[in-house]
This record gives C-alpha cells, sequence and structure tokens, in this order.
C-alpha cells in the first residue's frame, strides 16, 4: 500500500514545491512577525515590511506557483498578529486576515509580473551558458557552477 503523501526530494520538482508551499509561508511568517515586533507603538504598522520582498521575489523567480504559499503566510500572520491583539479570534479578524491576505498575494503577483515583464527572467545575472545546455546529463551542481561563472562574468564584462 502507498502512502497518500509521499515526498520524493531527490526530485527537483518536488523540493521546489516544499519550498513553495512550506517554506515560503514560513519565511514570511517569521519575518512578518520579527518586522512587527520591530514596528513603532502601537504595532501593527512598520516601515520596513520584509516579507513584501520576500513576495515579490518569490512570484518573480518561481512564478504564479508561489501564490497559494504568499496567501498561506499572510493570512496566518495576521491570524497570529490579530490573536495576539485580542486575545482571541472572532469573524471580523479572520475575514481581516483574509481581505490583507488577498491584498498581499495581489502585491506580489502585480510587483513579480512588473520585474519579470521589465528586466526578464532568467534575469542577466543568471544566464544559460552553451555548455550547459551541450551536457543535458549533468547533475544539478554543475548546472548552479555554470549559473554562478556566467553571474561572475557579466559583472566584470
Amino acid at each position: 500500500m502507498r502512502p497518500l503523501l509521499q515526498l520524493d526530494l531527490a526530485n527537483l520538482t518536488a523540493r521546489r514545491q516544499l519550498l513553495l508551499y512550506a517554506a515560503l509561508p514560513l519565511a514570511y511568517i517569521v519575518s512578518g512577525r520579527l518586522g512587527l515586533i520591530l514596528a513603532v507603538p502601537p504595532g501593527y504598522a512598520t516601515v520596513i515590511f520584509l516579507p513584501a520582498g520576500i513576495a515579490v521575489t518569490a512570484m518573480f523567480v518561481a512564478g504564479g506557483t508561489a501564490l497559494p504559499g504568499i496567501f498561506l503566510g499572510s493570512f496566518l500572520l495576521n491570524l497570529w498578529i490579530g490573536y495576539l491583539i485580542a486575545g482571541r479570534l472572532n469573524l471580523t479578524q479572520i475575514a481581516a486576515a483574509l481581505v490583507i491576505a488577498a491584498g498581499s498575494m495581489a502585491q506580489a503577483a502585480i510587483g513579480g509580473t512588473a520585474l519579470r515583464r521589465t528586466i526578464g527572467y532568467r534575469a542577466p545575472l543568471c544566464p544559460r551558458l552553451p555548455s550547459a545546455r551541450a551536457a543535458p546529463l549533468s547533475d544539478e551542481r554543475d548546472h548552479i557552477t555554470w549559473r554562478s561563472v556566467g553571474a561572475r562574468r557579466s559583472r566584470i564584462t
């Protein structure tokens, strides 16, 4: 009998999905909470909100597949903040968290799409080199090495 949920970490797609649907919301929540701890009293607004940058970057790099992770991270962060302020959750706080999460997701979608259209993806610092395409059987480490060599080359020229 096969398990209902099986995650093959040797598969590149599975690792990417794990990052998008587990690590992205976690990074959003942790950085958002740290940002709000450092906020000016009463503590619900901050000058620099790191999760917004994380969300736009995720949308730029991963495309639309990052949007559910962004929504989940924002929703859970705002539920947590609402609970900390009131000591309980009610329907109004849940609705506010949903609206804020939808806004955060829209912000990331617009920002990431604008970046993709403006500078394109693959970004100029990550060019594909002909030798990387010529060796389809090379492993992922070789591809990362070639991308970093290409990034260094593009900075020099």
